[in-house]
């Protein structure tokens, strides 16, 4: 689905310019996962996953739940 667009959720301005037109895909929840001030860097939530298992593990999750 489209990144920094569910409906009902208030978004910072950074997240929604830096996630403007995008949407999840395995690359970008990998990448947010990693290093999410790379990918939002006025980005107020912050969360490292330096473990590239547990990465993998929290995507497969998330598609999961579509």
């Amino acid at each position: 689905r489209e990144a920094a667009a569910a409906p009902g959720f208030v978004y910072s301005e950074g997240i929604k310019e830096a996630l403007k037109g995008k949407v999840w895909d395995r690359a970008l929840l990998d990448a947010w996962l990693t290093d999410t001030i790379a990918v939002a860097p006025k980005a107020q939530m912050v969360y490292f996953q330096d473990d590239p298992k547990v990465r993998a593990k929290l995507i497969r999750y998330l598609e999961s739940l579509k």
